[in-house]
């Protein structure tokens, strides 16, 4: 299509180099090539300027608009103002035609943006829409795009019923031989993203069985489709699931191949992320539990967070901030840890940002407990139940079991120094109870070594 594309702009023929242009840059995007395809979507766009304005003439600037926003999502970061702009412009030119035939794509950019950016509203409102357009189309590949958009929004913002909803429907829409690449943002597989978010959800929802075998399925079906940048998503989602079950080995196994494929191919914006999870696991060992006891880990994790919070990244920063609060605990830099946890209690009020919520009462009920521990002073300990009384609470009301088992190992080892050794218990007892599977993850085995420790 490129030669054709020469071609015919050396002929004088532009509207077909355009289309040209357009074929050779959409099968660049579905390739990952980011750099070519904004190269081929530039080369369209600058002899569309040279047409005289019409609607045939905004019909052609549509699909190279989208072309070049995907490729600029993959290169220069979901969050770059170029982005925006693109995607902006290809949906005013969208409504001044009056057609739904590229709306579609347009909007699934734009629903990207705002979601990195933590814009979660508007987020939600575009994600609404491509379920509304979708469903007119019936096209499987939009309703399963559709569906994701919205499920990966309202996990984020902690509704995890409702996005284990969204996510299983677009399981539904798959079929044989359907396309669901070129209805994604950034040109690869979107069954590939369901599972792995799905892994997340059935996490979050006390299914860590449940949630590996997604992990599996993902892995699995982003090798088969042999897309880059597919891998590379899974592959940071994974190794973060794996970090939410407290296991070291597959998590730094799942970010070392993320952070490759990131500067392999380009995708800037998994390559501190994934070496965040690098930096987690760095210090642990085959069956040691999570501790990390060097300064210098704590230091690249700080670097990291910097980075991501530098490109203007929105999203999950609250999963790096408690990350580093955490650890910052276990390096018994108190002070510094509760400053994070207001850094992050800041980004949870104001982007509204909730799947985390009940971590950071959890974390500042350790650094209390670990104040006690110091101290021997009672009114400490007493402000660590409270703390770890609401982060049992925040996730109770979320359906959020994973969070709810660590909030109720640390709220029942609280109570336990303070010589309530029943209702511990008790607490610890009610939360393992609404397990349907239990298995041998950090949390689970911490919880089954509570409660010997409590009988």
């Amino acid at each position: 299509p490129q030669k054709l594309a020469y071609h015919f702009a050396a002929g004088g023929v532009p509207e077909k180099a355009i289309k040209y242009w357009t074929i050779a840059g959409r099968r660049s995007v579905t390739r990952s090539a980011n750099l070519e395809a904004i190269e081929q979507a530039s080369a369209g766009l600058a002899l569309v300027k040279k047409l005289p304005a019409s609607d045939t003439r905004n019909a052609m600037e549509v699909p190279l608009q989208s072309i070049l926003g995907s490729a600029l999502l993959g290169s220069k970061g979901y969050t770059a103002p170029e982005v925006r702009d693109v995607f902006t412009r290809a949906r005013e030119l969208c409504e001044q035609i009056g057609t739904d035939e590229h709306l579609f794509q347009v909007l699934v950019g734009l629903w990207m943006y705002y979601e990195v950016s933590a814009h979660y509203a508007d987020a939600l409102e575009v994600g609404s829409q491509l379920v509304r357009i979708a469903n007119a189309s019936g096209n499987e590949g939009q309703l399963v795009q559709a569906h994701y958009a919205r499920g990966f929004t309202q996990f984020y913002r902690g509704e995890f019923e409702a996005a284990k909803k969204q996510f299983e429907k677009a399981l539904t829409f798959e079929v044989e031989g359907g396309d669901y690449s070129s209805q994604s943002a950034s040109g690869d597989d979107t069954r590939t993203h369901v599972r792995c978010m799905l892994a997340h959800v059935y996490w979050h929802l006390g299914y860590p069985k449940t949630a590996v075998r997604f992990v599996e399925e993902s892995t699995e079906l982003a090798r088969s489709v042999e897309q880059p940048y597919a891998i590379t998503f899974v592959s940071f989602f994974n190794g973060w699931c794996h970090q939410l079950r407290k296991e070291p080995i597959p998590a730094s196994s799942y970010a070392n191949e993320c952070v490759r494929l990131a500067e392999e191919n380009g995708y800037g914006f998994f390559v501190p992320l994934g070496r965040y999870i690098q930096a987690w696991g760095a210090n642990f060992s085959v069956g040691k539990m999570a501790v990390i006891e060097d300064e210098v880990i704590c230091d690249k994790m700080r670097a990291l967070l910097d980075i991501s919070l530098g490109s203007g990244v929105g999203t999950g920063i609250t999963y790096l901030i408690f990350e580093l609060a955490a650890e910052l605990v276990n390096m018994r830099l108190y002070d510094e840890a509760l400053e994070r946890l207001e850094q992050g209690w800041q980004h949870i009020e104001t982007f509204d940002e909730r799947f985390l919520e009940p971590e950071y009462f959890r974390i500042k009920g350790r650094v209390f407990v670990a104040r006690y521990g110091i101290s021997g002073d009672r009114s400490d300990l007493d402000k660590a139940i409270n703390n770890l009384t609401a982060a049992l609470a925040r996730a109770k009301m979320r359906s959020g079991k994973g969070l709810a088992l660590r909030a109720a190992i640390d709220l029942a080892g609280a109570q336990y120094e303070h010589g309530d050794r029943a209702i511990a218990l008790e607490t610890l007892d009610s939360v393992m109870s609404t397990f349907e599977e239990f298995d041998d993850s950090g949390d689970c085995i911490r919880a089954r070594e509570m409660r010997k420790k409590l009988k």
